[in-house]
């Protein structure tokens, strides 16, 4: 699947960021590799800045004590075992793996174009490639017409050796997925689909398989589900545009895809909709290193190339700023050590499989007085999800303490059922407050940020109470800070969007960055009030939902900010607040398809390690953890910045080529 090109996107930007690197090839095409590496030898670098090992057991190299960095390009499987086998190591991992890439034909296309790209997307390579095209949705108006124009191109399909330049498709490198591929067709066959292959196969030509096309297989069918590995296209009808974008997102991959009209408003809404990192407008496989490429949900998180831009520039100093995204994943904060871990031991059968808390103590909550010196009522806290409090599911409250080991509060003691709510809360919140205008969005922050300001004495004698050693100080910086993030955030609103790039097509290719969807956030014990506030105002600022887990020694801060939330225009379900035991929480979080991405920052390696290892399975979401290493977010540095912007975002890439003036 075009290894040379593969290596050279991750072996670039590592070397230019200043490491060295140990690759490993796949077994099926070691040879660009050894090639490469006699290239890079010849070119003068330094005896082992770059090193080359065959073998067929990756694990081996990542799983080695001295490697800081993981980058894996290759099929979901191996993505999901590689990152389970990483998980809690402390390593940097980094995900470009193959998809199930649809092409989208509206009615307005024009079909002779779409069927030469279909073609091409289908079938070159042998469908080997990592964007090779195994869906095809047609509006139902075209479907009959295309399908025929497709069945006589692909009769003009040749094949025989792959060193023969006027053959289109040669044999295939994984003897095995030839075998799967027979199978995936029987299968079809035999549920009604009908399959159609053009071209005979070469006598002298070994491992070879026929550019297929499958028509009337059901969404549900085998061959329409799976990944097949070959030259194999699976043609469905759609209805409008909305039923195409469902049918088109409704997979677990997201590498890339195809659409096809003339209509350039549909194309542009499809675009934006798909849930893919690369889409392709009338055209299909451009790439180019200064526009980026990758994958979304279970085809990974990972980008190589895609330059970004400083936002507001300045001066030539500001020059430093320019960095590669593709660097992302070979660089580190410059105050951030070596995440070197222990890699504790975990039971994932029993990490956060019940609560550790006591049911409602019988001591009381201390009788503190407020700000007029009457006496403070003890107030029962609630779970706010939904844009409303809710009781827990388990009927049970957990004891807040202070410094001095009196009782604050109670909280309530949520559990799975209360975290599935507010997901579900935040799934019907996300799409309206992701679509929503950045400046709608900063001008709700920003009347946050002064709703919060307006209540600071309340939220300093709240933080205050907890007690220690210069807590009135601390209090009034850490809630002072908490209004300067929001504001800060706001203006940010706005301002990460993407851009137009510069590229060798003759056209136009937008990055856009858009939201995750839903954040599940678990913050630290340390700057309890402060952390939440700095986890959760990026990720709303730039269009997602979140379900927040505050600090389970000091939640009480989080919990009263329900009230701001409430009298700030931001829509129910955009912020959810769920206390509890932090580890159920936590494991249900982790474990819950519906969640896009999981920000943890508890304590101990026990739980990152968690987190990182469930979401090998599923929905392969996206992870950000500390393990176990505090963060001081009292310093701009660790924060806020550019590093909460990329989490909190996904890039897409949209082509979009001209030509019909002149030519390209």
């Amino acid at each position: 699947m075009s290894p040379l090109v593969q290596l050279a996107q991750r072996v670039a930007p590592a070397l230019a960021a200043g490491n060295t690197v140990v690759i490993m090839p796949s077994s099926h095409t070691r040879l660009s590799a050894l090639l490469f590496a006699d290239i890079c030898a010849q070119a003068g670098l330094p005896a082992g800045v770059v090193n080359v090992v065959t073998g067929s057991n990756p694990g081996l190299l990542a799983s080695h004590p001295m490697v800081d960095v993981v980058t894996l390009a290759g099929k979901t499987l191996e993505g999901r075992e590689m990152r389970q086998l990483v998980a809690g190591s402390g390593k940097k991992l980094s995900l470009e793996l193959t998809g199930h890439c649809p092409i989208l034909v509206f009615e307005e296309a024009d079909l002779d174009s779409a069927v030469e790209n279909i073609v091409t997307a289908a079938f070159n390579n042998s469908g080997q490639n990592t964007y090779s095209a195994s869906r095809l949705l047609v509006q139902e108006p075209v479907y009959p017409q295309l399908i025929e124009k497709l069945k006589a191109r692909m009769t003009k399909i040749t094949m025989g050796d792959n060193l023969d330049k006027n053959k289109d498709q040669g044999s295939m490198c994984d003897p095995p997925a030839i075998i799967r591929l027979g199978q995936l067709l029987q299968e079809a066959q035999a549920d009604g689909a009908q399959i159609f292959q053009p071209t005979a196969l070469p006598t002298a030509i070994h491992d070879c398989f026929p550019p297929t096309l499958v028509m009337g297989a059901q969404t549900s069918s085998q061959i329409y589900v799976e990944e097949p590995c070959g030259p194999v296209l699976v043609a469905v009808p759609f209805r409008t545009e909305k039923e195409g974008i469902t049918m088109a997102n409704h997979s677990v991959s997201g590498t890339a895809a195809g659409v096809w009209t003339e209509n350039v408003n549909v194309a542009m809404e499809v675009a934006s909709l798909l849930q893919v990192a690369t889409v392709w407008v009338n055209s299909y496989g451009l790439l180019d290193a200064a526009c980026g490429a990758g994958g979304f949900k279970a085809s990974g998180f990972g980008r190589s190339g895609l330059m970004s831009l400083p936002i507001v520039p300045t001066s030539l100093k500001n020059i430093k700023k320019f960095f590669f995204q593709g660097l992302y994943t070979f660089m580190r904060p410059s105050w951030q050590v070596s995440a070197r871990t222990t890699n504790s031991e975990v039971d994932f059968d029993k990490f956060g499989a019940s609560s550790s808390s006591d049911l409602l103590p019988s001591i009381a909550a201390a009788d503190t007085p407020g700000s007029d010196n009457s006496p403070n009522i003890d107030k029962t806290y609630k779970l706010f999800y939904g844009g409303g409090q809710k009781r827990p599911d388990s009927g049970a409250s957990l004891a807040v303490l202070s410094h001095a080991g009196t009782v604050l509060g109670h909280v309530p003691d949520g559990g799975k059922k209360d975290v599935r709510n507010a997901v579900e809360a935040a799934m019907k919140a996300a799409p309206g407050w992701g679509k929503k205008d950045g400046h709608g969005r900063s001008q709700i922050l920003y009347y946050l940020a002064e709703n919060l300001l307006s209540r600071k004495s309340d939220f300093i004698q709240l933080v205050s109470s907890r007690g220690g050693p210069g807590c009135e100080d601390q209090a009034q910086i850490e809630v002072d800070l908490a209004v300067q993030q929001l504001f800060y955030w706001a203006a940010y609103c706005d301002k990460f969007g993407g851009a137009v790039q510069e590229s060798t097509l003759y056209g136009v290719t937008w990055r856009i960055h858009q939201p995750l969807g839903v954040i599940g956030i678990v913050c630290p014990d340390n700057f309890p009030f402060l952390a939440f506030v700095s986890l959760v105002a990026p990720a709303i600022a730039r269009g997602n939902a979140v379900v927040a887990v505050p600090s389970g020694q000091f939640p009480l801060a989080a919990l009263a900010f329900h009230q701001v939330l409430e009298t700030s225009d931001v829509p129910a379900g955009v912020v959810n607040i769920i206390t509890g035991d932090r580890n159920v929480l936590t494991r249900t979080l982790a474990q819950h398809q519906d969640v896009a991405s999981l920000w943890y920052f508890g304590s101990g390696e026990a739980g990152s390690t968690f987190v990182e290892a469930a979401a090998s399975g599923g929905n392969m979401k996206r992870t950000w953890v500390n393990y176990g290493r505090p963060r001081n977010f009292s310093d701009p540095v660790q924060g806020q910045g550019k590093e909460f912007l990329v989490e909190a975002t996904t890039v897409k890439n949209v082509w979009l080529p001209m030509g019909d003036i002149f030519a390209n």
